[in-house]
């Protein structure tokens, strides 16, 4: 994530959108991710990228959250060691948070 001046320069990036040309590294408080499907544990499936991942090892204090619908949640998702869990989902049923117990993501709650 980069802090940019509101009145920053943007240009075209490979892809066609439109992001700072400059800016300093400003690490996020709260991290709204991306997902296609997410696991009782908090690992998300992606789009493939890894970028956030490895915005998370460099930032592992930003809170991650996920936004998507209650039929993404499946029981379990294939992960690897670069895989970086989730620390809550937001879903039309509720939230769903996840802690760490002993080095394992639990499932802790669900509000509604």
């Amino acid at each position: 994530m980069r802090a940019v001046p509101l009145a920053g320069r943007l240009v075209r990036n490979g892809y066609g959108i439109l992001e700072p040309l400059s800016g300093e590294d400003e690490p996020a408080e709260i991290c709204v991710t991306p997902l296609l499907a997410v696991d009782k544990v908090g690992y998300r499936l992606g789009y493939g990228g890894g970028y956030y991942d490895k915005y998370f090892v460099s930032h592992p204090n930003v809170m991650r959250v996920g936004f998507c619908y209650a039929g993404q949640a499946v029981e379990e998702l294939p992960h690897g060691e670069f895989d970086i869990p989730l620390h809550a989902t937001v879903t039309e049923d509720g939230v769903v948070r996840y802690r760490t117990v002993g080095g394992t993501i639990k499932n802790l709650t669900v509000s509604r």
